[in-house]
């Protein structure tokens, strides 16, 4: 998979491995999406009060968080907001990296 978002370039007589950045993007987006999913489905079937609970227990902490009502509109804007602010993640990371090799 990591050959895919790695392309090969030849500059100058030097060989570089850059980063595509459209794939980085992609790539980041995609595991955000788990994630994102991944809590949607712990809300949804009334773990995640119980997970919060239990993660603060474990490290001293009082869990300050309230888990609201699953409602399909959130779940939605905040599965989309998450891809969006991912894949503008993975694409700025892989631009970065991509510039500091040119240099």
């Amino acid at each position: 998979m990591l050959n895919n978002i790695v392309k090969y370039e030849e500059k100058g007589g030097d060989n570089m491995n850059l980063f595509n950045a459209n794939k980085a993007g992609l790539v980041v987006a995609a595991i955000v999406a788990l994630k994102s999913v991944s809590w949607t489905i712990l809300v949804w079937s009334g773990v995640a009060h119980d997970l919060l609970n239990w993660f603060f227990s474990v490290n001293f902490m009082i869990n300050p968080f309230q888990i609201v009502e699953w409602s399909v509109t959130t779940a939605l804007i905040g599965f989309v907001i998450n891809i969006i602010i991912g894949y503008m993640i993975g694409w700025f990371f892989a631009t970065l990296a991509n510039f500091v090799r040119q240099q």
